[in-house]
């Protein structure tokens, strides 16, 4: 067997370390999401005028966080004409890496104009560029507007592998597990515990004989801001988690 593809693959094997797994750019872009990845240093290829540009999988990601855009029959299809709009993407993700402060960045076209294309088209450069980086999308429907709390039920079951036709116990020691992943146990007086409960509790999960759910009984609107509080508090910890401090075991 000759040809590119035979080609590279024998350059990724030299360049590979002993038992790791190195994947070009075509194959990272297939499974992208799914496993934790380490850019290595491009490596420069007889035949090819472009530096190649290797991944080595580091691990699996226990919530995958690929976002797909797929087309009729799930075709892959390409986006153009959209280059200064991705530029710009660019420059606000580069600002907001140099800042301390989030960055708000909106969107805005007439309908059928391309704009969730644009954006998952982003997020897919942003997997090809920056590997390390955790995902988190949801997405507003004019259908779930009366639906309570639907834009964090939405992402937090798909950062955390909940399932709406899953038993209701499953979905709470899911949860559980993973925040106490995510969490590390305990951080200062903050338990994982209240954490999964409030929060939890917006998104549908319940808790039956809960101390920290029956302290707000009588005040839903102080759970709720309580609630919110502590999702701050775990927005900010997946800010500063780093993919080593999973267990995959």
């Amino acid at each position: 067997m000759i040809g590119d593809t035979v080609n590279v693959a024998s350059r990724l094997e030299q360049f590979a370390e002993p038992g790791a797994v190195v994947m070009g750019e075509n194959t990272f872009r297939l499974v992208r999401g799914a496993f934790r990845v380490r850019r290595l240093l491009p490596f420069n290829l007889k035949g090819k005028t472009e530096p190649v540009v290797a991944y080595q999988v580091e691990g699996r990601n226990i919530s995958p966080t690929r976002i797909r855009y797929g087309s009729t029959e799930s075709m892959q299809t390409n986006m153009v004409g959209r280059d200064l709009e991705q530029e710009r993407l660019c420059s606000y993700f580069e600002q907001a890496l140099r800042s301390n402060l989030p960055l708000l960045v909106v969107v805005s076209g007439e309908a059928g104009l391309g704009k969730s294309r644009l954006l998952m088209e982003f997020a897919s450069k942003l997997e090809m560029d920056e590997p390390t980086i955790s995902l988190l999308s949801t997405r507003a429907l004019a259908q779930t507007t009366r639906v309570p709390f639907y834009l964090w039920k939405s992402l937090w079951h798909a950062r955390f592998g909940l399932r709406e036709e899953d038993p209701a116990e499953v979905n709470r020691s899911k949860f559980l597990r993973e925040l106490q992943r995510l969490w590390g146990g305990q951080l200062g007086p903050i338990s994982v515990i209240e954490i999964a409960h409030l929060i939890g509790s917006l998104i549908g999960l319940e808790w039956p004989d809960s101390q920290y759910l029956a302290a707000f009984a009588k005040d839903p609107e102080a759970r709720r801001l309580r609630a919110y509080e502590l999702t701050h508090i775990l927005l900010q910890r997946l800010w500063f988690f780093t993919p080593h401090d999973i267990d995959t075991g």
